[in-house]
């Protein structure tokens, strides 16, 4: 499934963007290495900016750290600290743009925590979505009865650089 959004962006923001150098912020692009696992929900995007002299660039890829412009962070602070909204936007979020895709072979592996615990716990999960600060249900003990516990992070691994054996390593439930 694709996602598209398209944003339009406040008069308030108007004298960044005439300032801003675009030609030279945002022709730098790394790209996705070929082997990255597309998810099944792919943010993609099209910015096209346009200047007062009707000069006219666009942008487009899909929206996460290595398919956006390698200043995207900076300039999307620049317009956050102008906007300062208390409900930001998916488009501000550094959890979104910075977030890389998955390569074929990696695992997907959440560090979690449970409810008034210290130690965080590796799982492993299929399921894309899953974000820091989610609840999740897991399986715990030798018994696996299911408790709750929240991500504390979200990292990607080939088998052999897991933290813990991938054969060992439980896997989340569902998320709560």
């Amino acid at each position: 499934m694709k996602i598209v959004k398209t944003y339009v962006i406040p008069n308030k923001v108007k004298e960044l963007l005439e300032n801003y150098s675009f030609t030279n912020s945002f022709n730098r692009i790394l790209g996705n290495p070929k082997d990255v696992i597309e998810p099944e929900e792919k943010r993609d995007y099209q910015l096209i900016i346009e200047n007062s002299q009707n000069d006219r660039k666009t942008y487009v890829g899909t929206y996460d750290r290595y398919s956006l412009p390698t200043d995207w962070g900076d300039f999307i602070k620049d317009i956050t600290n102008i906007i300062s909204q208390e409900d930001e936007e998916e488009i501000f979020k550094s959890s979104v743009y910075n977030k890389r895709l998955r390569r074929k072979g990696e695992y997907i592996i959440c560090g979690v925590f449970f409810e008034g615990g210290y130690k965080e716990y590796n799982y492993l999960t299929d399921d894309e979505s899953i974000q820091v600060g989610d609840e999740v249900e897991i399986p715990v003990g030798v018994d696996n009865h299911v408790v709750k516990a929240k991500i504390a992070d979200v990292n990607y691994y080939y088998k052999e650089e897991a933290p813990y054996p991938i054969e060992k390593t439980k896997k989340i439930l569902r998320k709560v």
